[in-house]
């Protein structure tokens, strides 16, 4: 199977290729894609050096994801709204009373501080943005290189401790376009931390523009062209962990698995595994890897739709009705595929491993 496999990578082109592995990447198969776009490299024929250096990019990116996913955080979801990009910082602005978050004419957003004397700013320099901080009529100052990165740093918005900052960037080691970093001001050598990618479900192989959270009224939001078509972007309002909040709350079991997972699969009537060293048939061991890896992958979907739902039910007028049902319509369909590869994998499991005892 992987021969044949090979020889079909080494008929398509290059660029038919990489939406290929762009789309197992999209679905999750962070893993596979890598493995896939290795295979290519190696047995792939007039591969140049420029598609070389595209491929191991993707491989990176790929590993990265993984790993992000593997630490996913639970999330407990609020609300959601779906917006164009030329309305996402007003949106936001309003699931978050009280904070002063502006665009600026050059495109980017300036945020202004708890007491009032701080602004933080993106900037917009020849082609990309940086971040820039000012302290009342003072000159705008532009934060060093630990955080302005080569490419383009945006959507600031700092904690009300005065500290913490959040931003997007296409920087940093990046895997979507933009993605949400935190930082902290350190007293002590007058600039900021190392920024640290805030990982999954935040961030995402799309844009994920504005990180901002409220922590007295124990909410946060974060928004994101992920799944999105055209200018559109989905804003998520969420719960913060450890907190009461108010808002009526839709728990959603996010994306995590880790070893500590409790483990029950059930093989036949007489015989059930509660680990995955259980298993006597390395087929139905690697099989039963894909599938907690694509049962990830559905409560993830199954997030996406839920939040769509709630936007639906708070949609104003008929287009944006149509385009959201249109949208769901679209999710319902990948989670009955994911379902449905599944059941698929989990009776290929049972039977590799009945094989076993006979």
């Amino acid at each position: 199977m992987k021969s044949v496999f090979c020889l079909i990578l080494v008929v398509l082109t290059w660029g038919e290729s990489v939406e290929a592995y762009w789309k197992m990447m999209r679905s999750g198969l962070y893993e596979e894609a890598a493995a896939k776009i290795e295979v290519y490299l190696n047995e792939g024929k007039r591969v140049s050096e420029a598609q070389i250096a595209e491929g191991e990019t993707l491989m990176q990116r790929a590993q990265v994801c993984k790993e992000m996913k593997e630490r996913a955080q639970t999330v407990d979801m609020v609300d959601s709204v779906k917006v164009t990009k030329a309305n996402m910082t007003e949106a936001c602005v309003k699931m978050i009373k009280g904070c002063r978050l502006n665009k600026r004419e050059d495109g980017g957003v300036e945020f202004v501080a708890t007491r009032g004397n701080k602004r933080l700013m993106s900037v917009r320099n020849g082609i990309g943005y940086d971040l820039y901080r000012q302290y009342g009529d003072d000159e705008k100052e532009r934060l060093s290189d630990i955080v302005n990165s080569d490419l383009n740093d945006n959507y600031p918005y700092e904690m009300s401790d005065g500290v913490t900052l959040y931003f997007a960037s296409e920087g940093h080691g990046a895997i979507g376009g933009y993605d949400l970093f935190v930082t902290r001001y350190n007293s002590e050598t007058f600039d900021y931390s190392e920024p640290q990618n805030i990982g999954m479900p935040f961030n995402s192989l799309g844009n994920d523009y504005l990180m901002m959270v409220d922590d007295i009224a124990g909410v946060g939001l974060w928004a994101t062209d992920w799944r999105q078509k055209g200018d559109t972007v989905m804003v998520y309002l969420y719960k913060l962990a450890g907190t009461e909040s108010e808002a009526k709350v839709k728990k959603i079991a996010f994306v995590q698995d880790d070893d500590k997972t409790e483990m029950r699969f059930v093989v036949n009537d007489s015989l059930i595994y509660t680990s995955v060293d259980d298993f006597r048939s390395a087929d139905a061991k690697t099989l039963y890897i894909t599938l907690r890896e694509r049962e990830k992958d559905l409560r993830l979907a199954e997030m996406l739709l839920e939040s769509m739902r709630v936007a639906l039910r708070n949609a104003e007028g008929d287009e944006e009705m149509e385009s959201l049902k249109k949208d769901i319509l679209e999710n319902e369909n990948y989670v009955l595929v994911v379902r449905s590869e599944l059941r698929k994998l989990t009776k290929e499991i049972r039977q590799s491993e009945i094989k076993q005892y006979e």
